[in-house]
């Protein structure tokens, strides 16, 4: 159920197509794509929430090493499989745990009813996320969109993503899976798209190797701050 997850050290570089080619190419041999990406690229979408005075935004905005954030999270348009996630960030480290998500439930937060949610839920992260709700007014605020491609080395707990094609729309009443009625903007300059690299114990250093180039800078980066930022920049808004 990944409620006792362990921080895990991320690094994000910003990167053109070119670059994440050629890093695609290095990885095949080396590590295994992940379950959702069935021998390619996969969509994920996911609504994210902040509270009453934007903290969330406001936090990482601010550089604030202790934060968190929480979204709704599908995969391929999937509404059957939806899940809350609550992303926490600690002086670097990042841990993140989920819960699974029906109808009934996602109703209830996406209304803010935060009592009604508490009531339905059995997990203690959708406990925590309705008391959040009641308390300090969380609502959905962006969807952010995009494609991955995902890698995985089990030794370590390794884990590269490349993520292209980043969008942002705040017509959050589109998710979990009528996104082509939603306009979207890019929420990155034409051309660049966001590489990862995870990792929960030692990461091999040839793995390390293979995901640098002369080029690749590390970057702070949040999708979530970028898509708000983004919102503003198009005249999305501010949901």
């Amino acid at each position: 159920m990944n409620t006792h997850p362990r921080y895990r050290h991320e690094a994000k570089y910003l990167c053109t197509s070119g670059m994440l080619e050629v890093i695609e190419h290095r990885l095949k041999p080396l590590m295994q794509l992940d379950s959702h990406s069935r021998g390619g690229d996969y969509t994920v979408s996911s609504l994210y929430f902040d509270d009453y005075r934007d903290s969330c935004c406001a936090d990482n905005e601010a550089g604030i090493g202790v934060r968190h954030k929480y979204r709704v999270r599908v995969y391929n348009d999937d509404a059957g499989y939806m899940r809350l996630e609550k992303k926490a960030k600690f002086n670097g480290l990042c841990r993140k745990t989920s819960s699974p998500v029906d109808a009934c439930a996602y109703r209830a937060m996406y209304g803010g009813d935060g009592i009604g949610l508490i009531r339905h839920s059995d997990h203690p992260l959708l406990k925590e996320f309705g008391a959040m709700i009641s308390a300090r007014l969380y609502r959905p605020k962006i969807i952010v969109r995009y494609t991955r491609k995902a890698f995985v080395y089990i030794q370590g707990d390794v884990r590269v993503t490349l993520d292209k094609n980043i969008t942002v729309s705040t017509q959050t009443e589109c998710f979990p899976s009528e996104h082509e009625k939603m306009l979207a903007f890019p929420a990155l300059d034409r051309g660049l798209h966001l590489l990862e690299l995870k990792h929960t114990d030692i990461l091999p250093y040839y793995i390390y190797q293979t995901v640098q180039m002369n080029t690749l800078q590390r970057v702070t980066f949040s999708k979530y701050y970028i898509g708000r930022k983004a919102a503003r920049q198009y005249g999305g808004g501010i949901a």
